[in-house]
């Protein structure tokens, strides 16, 4: 297995892998600080449009109340209705045909809005005058909000729920007469269908949404969700558990009508931004590492091809084809390398070249000492057939000039090889005296000589030069 995973083991797969992992180390950083803060970021977006779209659900609620509040304020200062109440101040009686135009003018004003089911008037002394039936005002309310409602002065004041009608709302006022300085004329009741201030598809974020609208009292007005109460029970933004599920819960409450619109929202709902960005950062990831991988694996070739191209030629050259590397690189090092090469190539060849030329001029000596060898045994065997001819022809002391003349040559021959050797002192004499013995033959009986060489000194060496 080792075998076989070595000859992956180059260059351009190390590079390519350092790279690699470095890529994903960093892309891994990246993608998981980027899921964290990006998805962090999601969901306090998510949490702000949540909080925005409960101060626009609050913000509508209260438009619509103001708008039942307008529409009771026109009633209670209808000129009908302040002259009748005027005159029940004064303390005449209301006919008939005043409670019955009563009738007329609440029609009228009950046709301009949804959100009212019915109007109901009473008299200073808490009798109705419309609709026309003996009910007391405390019939219908406590007393506790006709104590508000005088305190109020004429302001709308919210009730809750119908005793008389649990599916209806109601809300009292007190209507004062202009002309008897606002005094106490008698009292409005305004039955409101619930229905009216309930959460349209325009204020949802989502189906999944928990909405509940409360008075300021804790009282439901309308909801969406069968976990009304259990909104009721927080306090504070926070973050809640309903049906096994986790919720983020927002409140706004409204500084008109002191009412508190509640908005719980899934975690998986805010989470599915954060979703699509961890699908995005993965995407992301993934073609970062294919362009990453094709960069790294450009890169490496780049890198290594100038050196596995000088690789071969290496081995060329141990073959015996030593030749230069012509590749050139974008890499000052690896230029370096290949002109370093190449000028130990050149150097290389003008060795070879010099060597091979030393060869050829040794050879060439050889072969000159080879022919001068040749020369002097040429001439030794002619002075040697000289020789055994003068002795056929009895002449004896030619015969022995021709000895010395050959003995003369040798030893110059022979120490001409060996040159810058040592030769005896007595070699040197003899070779002295056969000189002069050649010499003699030119001269005659007027060349004489004597060596004296004493024993003891015939061994001494002399350097031959």
């Amino acid at each position: 297995m080792v075998q076989r995973l070595k000859k992956y083991n180059t260059l351009r797969n190390q590079i390519s892998i350092v790279f690699l992992i470095v890529m994903v180390i960093v892309l891994g950083f990246v993608a998981v600080s980027t899921y964290h803060f990006g998805g962090q970021i999601l969901r306090d977006n998510a949490e702000r449009q949540l909080k925005q779209t409960a101060v626009q659900a609050s913000g509508k609620t209260d438009t619509l109340y103001g708008q039942i509040d307008l529409l009771t304020t026109q009633v209670a200062t209808n000129q009908s209705i302040q002259q009748l109440l005027t005159s029940l101040y004064d303390g005449e009686e209301a006919t008939f045909q005043q409670r019955q135009s009563l009738l007329t003018i609440g029609n009228t004003f009950q046709a301009y809005s949804d959100g009212i089911q019915s109007f109901e008037m009473y008299s200073a002394e808490n009798e109705r005058l419309f609709p026309l039936d003996d009910t007391y005002l405390y019939d219908r309310v406590a007393p506790y909000w006709v104590v508000r409602a005088d305190y109020e002065q004429g302001r709308q004041i919210w009730v809750g729920q119908d005793p008389q009608y649990p599916d209806s709302l109601l809300a009292i006022r007190r209507i004062s007469l202009i002309e008897r300085s606002f005094a106490s004329g008698g009292y409005l009741v305004i039955r409101i269908d619930p229905n009216y201030f309930r959460f349209s598809d325009g204020d949802r974020t989502e189906d999944r949404d928990a909405k509940v609208l409360a008075d300021s009292n804790d009282n439901v007005i309308t909801t969406n969700s069968d976990f009304a109460e259990a909104l009721l029970d927080q306090e504070g933004e926070q973050r809640i558990t309903l049906n096994g599920e986790e919720h983020i819960l927002v409140q706004e409450t409204s500084p008109v009508t002191g009412w508190t619109t509640y908005i719980a929202t899934p975690m998986t709902v805010l989470a599915s931004g954060a979703s699509v960005l961890g699908l995005i950062i993965l995407l992301s990831a993934v073609l970062g590492m294919i362009i990453f991988g094709a960069a790294s694996y450009g890169f490496s070739t780049v890198i290594t091809k100038p050196i596995f191209k000088l690789t071969e030629t290496m081995k060329k050259a141990r073959e015996g084809h030593l030749q230069k590397n012509k590749i050139r690189s974008s890499s000052i090092e690896i230029n370096e390398l290949n002109q370093t090469y190449n000028q130990m190539v050149e150097q290389t060849n003008h060795l070879i070249q010099v060597v091979y030329e030393k060869e050829l001029i040794q050879n060439r000596a050889e072969l000159k000492a080879l022919q001068a060898q040749i020369n002097p045994h040429f001439l030794f065997n002619t002075l040697n057939a000289l020789y055994w001819l003068l002795e056929e022809k009895e002449e004896s002391e030619l015969a022995e000039h021709v000895v010395t003349m050959s003995e003369l040559f040798r030893y110059t021959i022979a120490n001409g090889k060996r040159k810058n050797e040592w030769v005896t002192l007595q070699d040197e004499l003899e070779h002295a005296e056969r000189y002069m013995s050649v010499m003699k033959m030119r001269f005659g009986e007027r060349l004489k000589w004597k060596i004296i060489l004493p024993d003891q000194t015939k061994s001494i060496l002399r350097f031959q030069n």
